[in-house]
């Protein structure tokens, strides 16, 4: 039974009708039970003078009502009037309070030929008794993928409350199906958080942005209360922009009017496996947390709707991982052969990928090392060097010869920790792609990784803590991967998620190495083109260029295609994955938990 699901009956007042004596007032007194159970004081007599009130005293005449098991309530009152041979029964009033209850005042429908009374029944809402608005809810119980409702007023609805871990939201009709409504509760429109996020917009300053901008990542970051892991040498920022931001997509209806620090709204956390563990930055109710480890493992963010179980979200708890890169600029002998892009530039392009690669608890930071080859020259920004070439290296390369040659550049191979392995990223004017005529520009190509480690025998990946097989005869942990909309599969809102006893298994990329010695053969390496989109509010581009670093790396840590050539078997969402090919900046954003998994398990990943 619910605990806090309570009425209280309030006996108030009593209007004297006829006081039942022939001289005088009368002497009352007062027999009340609720369930039975007596209220208030019957040793106590009143005067009783006709047309006039009495007024029971409120720390006496009143009774608290358990009703989570939706039990009848029956109340009694009786007056009598106390005489010196014998008492006078002045009667009886009763009433049964059924389910759905509701708060209400019964000002004068309960009298007799001598009195009428006056009580009330109130009903408890967050603990808290009282006569609250109509639409206030007060007891709830969960159903199949949502919530039934009843508010004081006594009237019923179903809720729902989603947390999309994809940002922007797919469409509906490629969501897994809701729970059917009843037509009156289908015409109340819901409330919705899933547009796409901006994490540049016009006049941001890159460094500043928070890395915890993406929503609902795959992986809640373990920090140091009370200041994030941060990159050794830079200040540190504050749990609030580094800590997970898991917040709803949809609650249905939007007539509830759930607010960000809502006290209706409960969340928790339990381990899955590894003993995860978590703590909140600031409250924990509400429309969205902010939520940090303190853990690793894996773990379900639970959130309850006044103690019904509402929707819950499963991520990763784990340490944010450093990638170190050095970054080369080739510039060929003009204008118009060198990238646009300037050391600044690339600082601020890597910033956003790192908005992007936080979902999956990874971050890019410069190589500390400051050796040179093939002729490059410092920057004066840590881990950024240019490299004058010949206009034919850095404009419209269209072979993968040409991609590999580049890449090479200034780069360094797999090295010991604590300074490897590197990644090699190569900024070219120009690139097109491989064989396809007429010439189709490209945004960026990896050219150099190895297999990755885990996957490396079935180049795959299942959603499962194993990584590599699902336990014999069940399926993933609720909520399925980016919500899969597939036969089988449910929202991942128990108990409405679908069974799925094969697993769920993503295809990985790799190994994709060049041959030749090691220094050459032993990289990590990935090329960016200035046929990346321009945005002319935000010059350079640096979402456009930022998306598209984190989509090369993807691919340099074994991620197939979600949408386009050599997909990764899953190929939902279908426009918001950061590994979709080719989609715009502003839908691919997503990185979800089999990638995350899959991901941060790859050589170039530091243990």
């Amino acid at each position: 039974m619910p605990a806090d699901e309570r009425l209280r009956v309030i006996f108030k007042r009593v209007h004297v009708r006829d006081d039942a004596d022939w001289f005088g007032s009368g002497e009352w007194y007062f027999r009340a039970t609720v369930n039975n159970t007596p209220v208030g004081d019957t040793s106590f007599t009143f005067n009783a003078v006709q047309d006039r009130y009495i007024t029971l005293p409120a720390s006496q005449w009143y009774a608290i009502e358990p009703v989570g098991d939706r039990r009848d309530v029956i109340v009694r009152f009786q007056a009598i009037d106390r005489d010196v041979t014998f008492d006078d029964d002045l009667g009886s009033v009763e009433e049964t309070l059924s389910y759905p209850y509701r708060q209400f005042n019964y000002r004068g429908r309960h009298s007799t030929e001598y009195y009428i009374l006056d009580w009330d029944v109130e009903l408890s809402v967050q603990g808290r008794f009282g006569r609250h608005p109509p639409n206030t809810v007060f007891a709830t119980r969960q159903h199949s993928g949502s919530v039934s409702y009843d508010t004081v007023s006594g009237a019923g609805g179903m809720a729902r409350f989603e947390i999309c871990p994809v940002r922007p939201t797919p469409p509906d009709g490629s969501l897994p199906p809701r729970p059917t409504l009843l037509p009156a509760a289908a015409a109340l429109p819901p409330e919705r958080n899933d547009a796409h996020t901006d994490i540049v917009t016009a006049g941001d300053v890159p460094m500043l942005v928070p890395e915890n901008t993406m929503p609902n990542p795959a992986v809640i970051p373990i920090l140091t209360p009370p200041t994030a892991e941060w990159e050794p040498g830079n200040p540190p920022r504050a749990n609030s922009e580094s800590a997970a931001r898991i917040e709803f997509s949809y609650y249905h209806p939007a007539n509830l009017n759930f607010t960000d620090a809502d006290p209706r709204l409960d969340w928790s956390f339990r381990s899955l496996s590894g003993g995860a563990a978590v703590d909140f930055v600031g409250s924990s109710q509400g429309r969205k947390v902010l939520v940090y480890g303190t853990s690793a493992g894996e773990g379900l963010l639970e959130i309850r709707f006044q103690g019904a179980l509402f929707a819950t979200y499963r991520a990763l708890v784990q340490h944010v991982r450093h990638i170190r890169y050095r970054a080369n600029i080739l510039n060929g002998p003009n204008a118009a052969s060198q990238p646009r892009s300037t050391p600044e530039n690339v600082r601020d392009h890597i910033e956003v990928a790192n908005c992007f690669l936080r979902q999956m608890g990874l971050m890019l930071i410069p190589d500390r090392d400051r050796s040179l080859r093939h002729n490059a020259r410092r920057t004066g920004i840590e881990g950024i060097f240019r490299i004058n070439v010949t206009a034919n290296r850095t404009r419209n390369l269209g072979t993968l010869a040409a991609f590999r040659w580049a890449t090479r550049r200034n780069a360094r191979p797999n090295v010991a920790p604590p300074n490897g392995p590197i990644l090699n990223i190569a900024y070219v004017h120009s690139a097109h792609r491989p064989g396809h005529a007429p010439p189709q520009p490209i945004w960026g190509a990896a050219t150099d990784f190895p297999a990755n480690g885990p996957g490396a025998a079935t180049n795959s990946i299942f959603d499962t803590d194993t990584g590599n097989a699902p336990a014999a005869g069940t399926g993933p942990p609720s909520p399925t991967t980016s919500w899969y909309r597939a036969a089988g599969h449910g929202s991942g809102v128990p108990p409405d998620l679908g069974p799925d006893p094969a697993g769920t298994e993503m295809r990985l990329v790799g190994p994709f190495q060049r041959p030749g010695p090691p220094n050459v053969s032993n990289l990590f390496a990935f090329l960016i083109s200035d046929a990346t989109p321009v945005n002319p509010a935000m010059a350079p581009g640096m979402r456009h260029f930022g998306r598209t670093i984190a989509h090369e790396l993807g691919h340099v840590l074994n991620l197939r295609h979600r949408m386009g050539a050599g997909d990764d078997g899953l190929q939902y969402p279908e426009h918001e994955n950061v590994m979709c090919q080719g989609e715009s900046a502003t839908v691919g954003q997503d990185f979800d938990i089999i990638q995350a998994r899959a991901a941060r398990r790859g050589p170039l990943v530091p243990p």
